[in-house]
């Protein structure tokens, strides 16, 4: 049987390149026709928004002006919010750094912005399922003796991570 496909009633794409940003929200509102979305261009707007607004994900650029995607991850996670958001970094940097740093701030997912917006969807879903996303290409490139190898649009579950593998996200 397959599973059904969940979608969040709110996303916010917090990107400061307004063609990226505008982009995304117009590919991914094909494909998630019921969600509802809002934008921000910088850190500070992000958190200006999750003052004021309910908000179930998250797509955060790492990189912007302001107050940057790791420092925005940071101060939203300690707001005191009706219900924390999951949250998807979305950047160009193939860095494991920026991955460890993501997962440790409470990043629930690691995406390259190469996706398509139907991929982009398949990691929506695949997030608010509870899962773990990490981008494969990422994975690959110089985590295989930690992950293992991978295929395109895979995720992680973290009841697969052993506890060794846990602490080392954590860093």
């Amino acid at each position: 049987m397959k599973e059904q496909s969940v979608f969040p009633r709110t996303i916010l794409v917090a990107e400061d390149h307004p063609v990226y940003r505008t982009g995304l929200v117009h590919y991914l509102s094909e494909h998630l026709r019921e969600t509802k979305f809002s934008q921000a261009e910088d850190g500070l707007q992000l958190i200006e928004h999750l003052r004021e607004n309910d908000c179930e994900l998250i797509l955060l650029d790492l990189d912007m002006p302001f107050l940057g995607g790791l420092e925005a991850l940071r101060v939203l996670r300690a707001m005191d919010l009706p219900t924390q958001p999951k949250v998807v970094m979305v950047t160009g940097h193939l860095v494991d750094f920026y991955l460890w740093k993501s997962m440790s701030y409470g990043a629930n997912g690691y995406a390259l912005k190469d996706h398509t917006a139907k991929e982009f969807a398949e990691i929506i879903s695949l997030v608010m399922s509870g899962n773990l996303f990490i981008d494969p290409a990422i994975r690959s490139q110089k985590s295989d003796s930690l992950f293992g190898a991978v295929t395109p649009i895979e995720y992680c579950d973290v009841t697969d991570f052993t506890d060794a593998e846990k602490q080392l996200i954590l860093l």
